[in-house]
């Protein structure tokens, strides 16, 4: 679309996620990389990695994996975005004799599901990892996508928490859009739900868990909000804009549901003297939901996702257009006969 991105997060997964996207390689040039990898690889020994890794791939997977692991230098544009791959091919759901779309044995891709949940698991169902090759899924996984020209311009990521002086490509150079998402509350750990990614990436998930913000309090996350805001204002043009989505949190202890998205404006946002161009209201049907996964209490945790759209503190803006209502339209049915 002609645009930069430019994006931050305190957390190592998501900022390399993010980094991939925004500064991603040509086909060409992660190609010929990973032609180099595939030849040179050495496969790692299995015997080195944690048994609960090791339970999750075949001998011939975990061997590359480990190779990767110790070889791809994030900071290299094309092994970040071959990382980038892996992370996503780390785990996922499959069925014998169906395409294999990951390298464990059968998980939700999703998050990571406990390392003693997934042991049982595969007790309990006699579950075999497949016996793929990462290099044939990694390269089929490009010929999917389509990455720009070597000529693009392109954006940059960087790691750091809201709540510090902004940096990176930001600097100097506010954007005329920022959209993010703070977590809601204390409703998941990244660390804990992302132990397989973070193993791959050589991080300590409680570590990652301790630097990231979860809390049940609303006033202290209201004070996390204000540190957050606060450094915003530097990082959004004045003609600019801020999208901040914040879902509904459920308390199961209450029954009770917080509708986040109003504590941060009244309490935040509207204190500071931003202006408000109104709410975005997402209710999502638990079947299309991630945390369908969850159990009993799948889609309960967040009901409902609202994006408040912002503008800075200052002079008068100009309101946008009304916001419309989202009317989704089901899929066509396809028949012999033709479309319904």
């Amino acid at each position: 679309m002609g645009r930069v991105g430019v994006g931050s997060d305190a957390n190592p997964l998501g900022y390399l996620l993010t980094a991939a996207k925004v500064d991603a390689p040509s086909t060409e040039e992660v190609r010929e990389r990973l032609h180099t990898l595939r030849q040179g690889c050495v496969l790692g020994d299995p015997q080195d990695a944690h048994e609960d890794i090791r339970m999750l791939y075949s001998g011939r997977v975990l061997g590359q994996l480990l190779w990767l692991r110790r070889t791809l230098r994030l900071e290299r544009r094309d092994d970040r975005f071959l990382m980038a791959l892996v992370l996503g091919l780390m785990h996922a759901n499959y069925k014998p004799g169906r395409p294999i779309r990951g390298l464990s044995i059968s998980m939700p891709n999703t998050f990571s599901m406990s390392a003693g949940y997934v042991r049982r698991y595969i007790d309990l169902h006699g579950l075999t990892p497949p016996d793929v090759d990462v290099f044939d899924l990694l390269d089929k996984k490009i010929d999917r996508l389509e990455l720009p020209a070597a000529s693009a311009v392109r954006g940059s990521a960087w790691q750091q928490d809201a709540r510090e002086p902004l940096s990176g490509g930001i600097i100097g150079t506010p954007a005329k859009l920022v959209f993010t998402s703070p977590p809601y509350l204390g409703v998941i750990r990244y660390g804990k739900y992302n132990w397989i990614r973070l193993w791959m990436l050589q991080e300590d998930p409680r570590k990652v868990d301790r630097a990231l913000v979860a809390t049940g309090s609303l006033s202290r996350y209201v004070e996390f909000m204000k540190l957050v805001m606060e450094q915003l204002r530097a990082g959004v043009r004045q003609d600019g804009y801020l999208c901040l989505m914040v879902g509904d949190v459920y308390n199961r202890a209450s029954d009770s549901t917080t509708n986040l998205a109003t504590s941060v404006w009244e309490r935040v946002a509207q204190p500071l003297g931003w202006h408000l161009h109104g709410v975005v209201t997402d209710r999502l049907p638990t079947q299309h939901k991630v945390s369908r996964i969850w159990n009993k209490g799948r889609g309960r945790a967040t009901k409902t996702d609202r994006v408040l759209i912002l503008s800075p503190p200052g002079k008068s803006v100009q309101p946008l257009p009304g916001l419309g209502r989202i009317r989704w339209q089901p899929k066509p049915k396809w028949t012999l006969q033709g479309v319904h």
